[in-house]
């Protein structure tokens, strides 16, 4: 327990520290992938650093977790039509407060690792979120 408030005040005072960055508390809300209205991302604050993805609108709907660090976001999501498809969300945060953000595919509809996953071996998505106005 001791070491559970330590770490969480340890963690308020960077908090405290101005970083030019847009804190995780911030996060939540709708964002634009690519700057395209038709397509909405929702990030919903659960707790501590851990928020709900989900783009629920899109021709491929997804939906899952992500953690945000400092400026870094790492999550997985499934795809809903594509049954036990999956993908990684890795990306940062940037001090405009839009989100740079790859997606990169790791199991196929069928729940099997793809073969190839990674940059420059796998199918990997480039787009970048922008909070909606």
């Amino acid at each position: 327990m001791t070491h559970t408030i330590t770490f969480r005040f340890c963690l308020l005072v960077l908090l405290l520290i101005p970083s030019g960055f847009v804190s995780a508390s911030d996060l939540s809300g709708r964002y634009f992938m690519d700057g395209n209205p038709n397509r909405v991302i929702m990030i919903k604050y659960i707790g501590d650093d851990l928020y709900r993805v989900e783009e629920p609108g899109s021709p491929w709907p997804w939906s899952g977790a992500a953690i945000f660090e400092g400026n870094k976001i790492q999550g997985l999501v499934r795809l809903s039509k594509s049954g036990n498809a999956t993908m990684m969300l890795n990306g940062s945060v940037r001090s405009d407060g839009s989100i740079v953000i790859d997606y990169v595919f790791m199991t196929d509809n069928t729940g099997n690792l793809m073969k190839k996953i990674g940059p420059d071996r796998g199918r990997v998505d480039n787009h970048i979120w922008y909070r909606a106005k």
